[in-house]
This record gives structure tokens, C-alpha cells and sequence, in this order.
């Protein structure tokens, strides 16, 4: 993997997901690709983000770098985040066209 730190275009990008874990949460989906879309609206989104409060407590700020994996042809972005009670990361796919492809919460260093 490759670590990048500072304010990169992969942070930009991730940041009004990662943000959507705090409402409102109006701009959460608008980079989502089509089939993402369709499986997960901005509905539906909410509701894990609700679930993940359940499991981590609420979510409090991004802390640390960033860690990019590319798979060819997505690009994988991890981004460590803090939660009341742990930490998690959020992987965000990336298609070659830069629209998110795929969204999971995971243990830091998790693939």
C-alpha cells in the first residue's frame, strides 16, 4: 500500500462520505457510481451509519493518513477514522472514473 498524508486529492474525494457520518447528509451519494446508487440510497446509507453508532459509539474526526491500494482497474482508500468507543476504517472504492464503486467499514489495517 501506499501511505500519502496532507490534504490529497483521495481525501477530497472521500470527505463528504466519511462527513455523512455527521447530518446532514445531503452530499453523502452524489459521487456514488450507478450500481451504487442503486443499491444504496441516501436512505439507506443513514440507516448504516445509524447501525454503525450501535457498534463504534459516535463518530468524532479522520486521524491519521490515509492509505491508497490500487486493483486495478479501482482504487482502494482506506481512512482512519475515531469513534467514541474505537477505531475503524472507512475503505472507499473508487472506480478508474473516480465515482465510489463500493463502501465498507473495517478494523485499521483491514483488507
Amino acid at each position: 500500500m501506499m501511505y500519502i498524508t496532507g490534504n490529497n486529492h483521495w481525501l477530497v474525494l472521500t470527505r463528504p462520505i466519511v462527513a455523512g457520518f455527521n447530518p446532514p447528509r445531503d452530499n453523502a451519494t452524489k459521487s456514488f457510481d450507478e450500481t451504487m446508487a442503486k443499491a444504496v440510497s441516501a436512505e439507506k446509507l443513514g440507516k448504516i451509519w445509524e447501525d454503525m453508532k450501535g457498534a463504534g459509539g459516535k463518530y468524532k474526526e479522520i486521524s491519521g493518513n490515509i492509505q491508497i491500494k490500487q486493483v486495478s482497474p479501482f482504487t482502494a482508500v482506506y481512512v482512519p477514522t475515531v469513534w467514541e468507543k474505537k477505531q475503524m476504517d472507512v475503505k472507499v472504492i473508487f472506480s478508474k472514473d473516480r465515482r465510489i464503486s463500493g463502501l465498507w467499514i473495517v478494523s485499521p489495517g483491514e483488507d
